[in-house]
């Protein structure tokens, strides 16, 4: 295998596609120019790329509100959780990763 794992050198996966978070920052700066250069080569293809969708449909500035709100309700979760804890083994629910008293 090459120094681009099993994808070929100027793959859509790229050279750089094992993913981890401790690599290098001399392996980590290559992939930032490696994407910078995809994007350079895309954008006069795709025009805006705020106009363009996802995978899933959605338009980047829709998907920053829905991850926004997704933070924000996992945050509010958090700190209630926290501010109710700890919990012990015991206080928790034996079928879900909630504690027992938040069922009612």
């Amino acid at each position: 295998m090459g120094a681009g794992g099993p994808f070929p050198a100027g793959s859509d996966r790229g050279p750089f596609s094992d993913g981890f978070p401790g690599q290098p920052p001399t392996r980590l700066s290559q992939k930032v120019e490696w994407l910078r250069a995809k994007r350079a080569r895309l954008t006069p293809i795709v025009g805006d790329p705020e106009d363009v969708v996802d995978e899933h449909g959605w338009l980047p500035r829709a998907q920053r509100e829905q991850t926004w709100w997704s933070y924000r309700l996992a945050t509010r979760n958090l700190d209630r959780l926290i501010a109710e804890g700890p919990f012990t083994a015991a206080d928790m629910c034996s079928e879900c990763a909630t504690p027992t008293a938040h069922h009612g």
